[in-house]
Order: structure tokens, then C-alpha cells, then sequence
């Protein structure tokens, strides 16, 4: 039984992170839209953020964006803004 719950809860923080990855690619695509990128250029810049390609700093300052903006424009939550960059044409 105890492997089981091992497997489960691996399991659900794997998909914690994956959730906040997708989090923070939306709110990059979003900014990148306000910037006047286009909806394809904006998901090819916002695809890279957890990569090998992409520097740890720029990482953090996206996630540290995304958290603002989560806080200031949707009560702290993930998955509005994650619906409205959908609506946006995000790829996620």
C-alpha cells in the first residue's frame, strides 16, 4: 500500500509542477502579446521558458511577472489567466 501512495503523491507534485510551468508560460505569452508580438511569435517565445535554452534568470523574472500578475488582475489565481491567454490563442 505504501508504494501506491508514494506513486500517487510523486505523482500529483508532478503534476503541480507542470501546472505552474503552463502558469507561467501563459502569463509570458500574454505579456508578449501586449507587446505587440503576434499570437505565433508570442507562444514560441513563451514555449522556450523551461528549456535548456532558456537562461535561469529570465525564468525567474517570467515566474516573478506571472505572480504579479496572477495577484494584481485575477485574486491569485492560475487557471484564470491561463483560460484568458487560451481565449488569446495561447497553446499551452
Amino acid at each position: 500500500m505504501l508504494p501506491i501512495l508514494i506513486a500517487v503523491l510523486v505523482w500529483l507534485a508532478a503534476l503541480k509542477v507542470a501546472q505552474r510551468k503552463r502558469f507561467v508560460r501563459a502569463a509570458e505569452f500574454l505579456s508578449r502579446l501586449e507587446a505587440g508580438e503576434t499570437v505565433s511569435d508570442a507562444n514560441a517565445a513563451s514555449s522556450l521558458l523551461f528549456t535548456r535554452h532558456c537562461p535561469d534568470d529570465l525564468r525567474s523574472l517570467a515566474t516573478e511577472r506571472a505572480n504579479r500578475e496572477a495577484a494584481i488582475n485575477y485574486n491569485g489565481k492560475q487557471m484564470p489567466l491561463i483560460e484568458f491567454a487560451l481565449s488569446k490563442g495561447f497553446e499551452g
